[in-house]
This record gives C-alpha cells, structure tokens and sequence, in this order.
C-alpha cells in the first residue's frame, strides 16, 4: 500500500502526491538567487526546509534563505537557520522555484512531489 512503511521500505508519498525527487540545493553568492532545480520538473507539490546535521541535529546554514518564485518581483518565503519543518508550496514545475541566501553557500533541503 501506498505511504506504509514495511517491508516495502519507506513511505514514498504524501496526500496521495508520489516522491519524485529529493536534495540539498545550496547556493554559492549572496544574493544571487538561484532556481532550486536546473531542469524544469513538472509536480504538484514541493517541501522545503532549512538543512540540518544529521549527526547532531543542529542547524547548517548561518543566516535565513529565501524562497519563490522566480519573476520580477523576486518576493520570497524566509526559512529561518533552524526551521526544519519547513513549507509545502503548490507548484508545477519546481525549477520556477527560487532559492536565495542572506550568508554564502547557505540553502535548502527539498521535496518534490507530483
């Protein structure tokens, strides 16, 4: 079944939206957003969140990172360093998405869905 957890390994869907893809975008310069995928990715949904450290469960990135869409306006959602529970944003093509830092080489952990 769809989203149990067994012998089938993990849950691999979410509201009946299937995992498409999952990563760690980080971003080199400062202000200089980035797309938070390099090729366009048709979905549903994308999750994303602020990195952590596994090991330690700390907070990785310095400053808050912002992300939306891309366009003129360049209007954004902050992700504060320590918020790993992160945002679902509707979206049908995650390479729309933008990911800007406030710290260089801060970013984001995501998940996209379709």
């Amino acid at each position: 079944m769809s989203g149990q957890r067994g012998s089938h390994g993990p849950a691999r869907s979410i509201c009946g939206y299937e995992l498409l893809a999952t990563g760690t975008k980080t971003v080199a310069n400062a202000g200089t957003p980035e797309p938070l995928v390099s090729e366009s990715t048709k979905c549903a949904l994308v999750w994303v969140g602020a990195r952590w450290n596994r090991s330690t469960g700390a907070a990785v990135n310095s400053g808050p990172v912002g992300i939306g869409l891309a366009g003129a306006n360049k209007q954004v959602i902050p992700i504060m360093p320590s918020n790993f529970e992160g945002y679902f944003i509707p979206c049908l093509d995650a390479s729309t998405l933008i990911v800007d830092v406030s710290t260089n080489d801060d970013g984001v952990e995501y998940a996209v869905f379709g």
